[in-house]
């Protein structure tokens, strides 16, 4: 039950109350927990309301979702035709809208997760979709009202083998359904007779959060980091950082603080990305984030001889310069650093591992990178040509020169305190563009 302890224990996030307008003239009362760039939509059950779903809601979000909780229609605020009867309302219509909702305003894929009467209604909002509205469907202990034929999304049935009605086990029913719904699909059976969202409930809820983590956020799945015209997914602190014709670039100015995180976090990931710089300049790339190098007096954290403090923690919302390792981006032939050696080139783990490669990156014409992380296992390629093989653990790899303020940044990077951390785009006062940035799970 590791993951859904972490999840928990991390600091929640406050929920913002939203609505919206449903097709058949209804409006739906949601509450909206983090800015991911993968929505999920929580549709709640007969005996639950939105509210129901916050430990999970803030679950979700902590690992970089954005979570849409709804009421369905004659629950709370939510209203619609047809919400006196919740047996017959056509809660669809509210789950649809919700899809929508969240594509609107940034999602770039949508799950939907229902429980009993809310799996239902989630399923009818997939038979009713448009082609790419809805992405992905869970269904706890659920059996949908429309046709198995019209699922036509992956989809992952939850259900307590024991799990049983005033009719009768629930069991029969859910795997006949499921047995005539397309692949992909999977049915879970876990112990005990728990029902729908009481399953959080019971000693099966870390199994079935966890089932429901991997089935919405599949490993080997690429993700697109940015869509080509909005921050959509990254955590924008200032205006260091613009869109431009299709990609996302620097505002180069005298502020130190400006790195653009990720809202969703990677742990072994895979990531591409094309980069161009201006004549001379210098930016960075970098992944498994373990603080800040903060340039403001009074911060918690380690004095340096510099005047620099290192703090162990990303605090929300304030403009920062993170302590991480970082794929270098440089102009190799004009760019300052370079003439220090092959630790500050192009690719390099920078300042540690030296980029070995056929030929130097030039300013102006646009480059491809990827970085390949695996446990402690790094790669760094540039222009298809891997430059840089190293273990971030392996003796004398993470290096400094005693006293200098190199030292007082490895400490942090040593204890490899965080693994699963947002990536980040270096803000370095030069100019840099990127275009096509996606990254995908390993594990």
């Amino acid at each position: 039950m590791g993951l859904l302890f972490w999840l928990l224990t991390l600091n929640a996030a406050a929920q913002t109350a939203v609505s919206f307008p449903t097709a058949d003239g209804g409006v739906v009362h949601a509450d909206l927990y983090g800015a991911g760039l993968r929505g999920v939509v929580l549709v709640h059950g007969g005996r639950f309301d939105k509210a129901s779903w916050k430990e999970q809601a803030l679950a979700l979000d902590k690992i970089g979702m954005r979570v849409l909780a709804i009421d369905l229609r004659g629950k709370g605020a939510s209203r619609g035709p047809g919400m006196e009867d919740m047996y017959t309302a056509p809660f669809g219509h509210d789950v649809l809208a919700a899809a929508r909702y969240l594509r609107q305003i940034g999602a770039v894929s949508v799950s939907l997760v229902g429980g009993s009467i809310g799996g239902s209604a989630a399923a009818s909002a997939v038979a009713m979709a448009k082609p790419g509205e809805i992405d992905r469907l869970v269904l706890l202990g659920a059996k949908p009202d429309v046709a198995p034929q019209t699922l036509n999304v992956p989809k992952l049935y939850i259900l307590a083998k024991d799990d049983a009605s005033g009719d009768g086990p629930r069991l029969p029913s859910i795997r006949a359904h499921f047995e005539k719904a397309p692949e992909p699909k999977r049915l879970v059976l876990v112990d005990g007779s728990a029902h729908a969202q009481f399953l959080f409930q019971s000693d099966q809820a870390a199994r079935v959060m966890n089932e429901i983590v991997t089935f919405i956020r599949p490993p080997h799945h690429w993700i697109s980091l940015f869509d080509g015209k909005s921050f959509a997914g990254w955590d924008k602190r200032n205006d260091l950082w613009a869109i431009e014709d299709g990609t996302i670039t620097s505002v180069p100015g005298g502020a130190r603080r400006g790195d653009l995180m990720t809202v969703e976090k990677f742990r072994d990931f895979e990531m591409e990305f094309e980069w161009r710089v201006a004549k001379g300049a210098n930016a960075g790339v970098k992944y498994r984030l373990q603080g800040t190098l903060d340039f403001l007096p009074g911060a918690r954290g380690a004095q340096t001889a510099e005047g620099t403090v290192i703090t162990l923690d990303i605090p929300p919302q304030k403009p920062v310069s993170v302590l991480g390792f970082e794929y270098q981006i440089i102009d190799d032939l004009d760019g300052a650093d370079t003439k220090r050696g092959d630790k500050w080139a192009a690719g390099a783990l920078y300042e540690f591992v030296g980029a070995k490669k056929s030929k130097p990156a030039a300013s102006g014409i646009w480059h491809r990178g990827r970085i390949v992380v695996q446990g402690m296992h790094v790669e760094h390629w540039l222009d298809g040509e891997k430059v840089m093989e190293t273990q971030l653990d392996a003796p004398g790899v993470v290096w400094s020169k005693p006293g200098s303020f190199r030292a007082a940044t490895t400490g942090p990077l040593l204890m490899h305190r965080q693994m699963e951390t947002p990536l980040a785009l270096q803000f370095h006062s030069s100019k840099v563009w990127y275009r096509n940035l996606r990254a995908r799970r390993i594990n």
